[in-house]
């Protein structure tokens, strides 16, 4: 019987000892927002490495989890973010979603030099993938700032004109 109570005091000793050397599965909060940003634009034209869209109303960027931050910045805003050294050093990729092109394709590219004027935004721009067309209609950039830095320097730069609001949902039980 003393045994038994021994062999169960030392089976409850070590077993929580394990079990307090199991880290805990922990999401962090505080980290900075990793954003995605979105140019809608009406009409669109492409030469010799220059694209420029026209006819952009805002910048709509969002934000997946934790942070699911939504909302809706200046393209002068946008840009202000490429006069940090961290964009020339690691331009941005963007793909760009052409409405009324009759063979869909993905067209990737790296972006760089942006220049603006109220509604219209050109670029230089290297192809990675797909062909661009000479001149289309409704168009989308999608831009990913794919390194940490520049994650970062967005969520600092945009100040007051950050205009985000929080769309995670409250849980709900099936």
């Amino acid at each position: 019987m003393k045994n038994l109570i021994l062999a169960c005091i030392l089976v409850f000793a070590f077993g929580c000892n394990f079990a307090k050397k199991t880290p805990p599965h922990v999401i962090n909060d505080q980290q900075s927002p990793r954003f995605l940003y979105v140019l809608n634009a009406q009409f669109g034209k492409y030469d010799d490495g220059k694209l420029t869209l026209k006819g952009i109303p805002s910048v709509l960027y969002f934000s997946d989890r934790p942070n699911r931050l939504a909302g809706h910045t200046t393209i002068e805003q946008f840009t202000k973010l490429w006069e940090q050294d961290s964009f020339k050093k690691d331009p941005p990729n963007g793909n760009l979603s052409i409405l009324d092109q009759k063979n869909e394709q993905e067209i990737l590219i790296e972006l760089s030099n942006p220049k603006v004027e109220t509604d219209c935004i050109a670029f230089d721009v290297r192809l990675l993938k797909g062909e661009i067309p000479q001149q289309f209609k409704s168009s989308a950039l999608f831009i990913d700032l794919d390194s940490p830095t520049n994650q970062s320097l967005a969520y600092e730069n945009f100040g007051e004109d950050f205009h985000a609001v929080d769309c995670s949902c409250a849980e709900t039980s099936e």
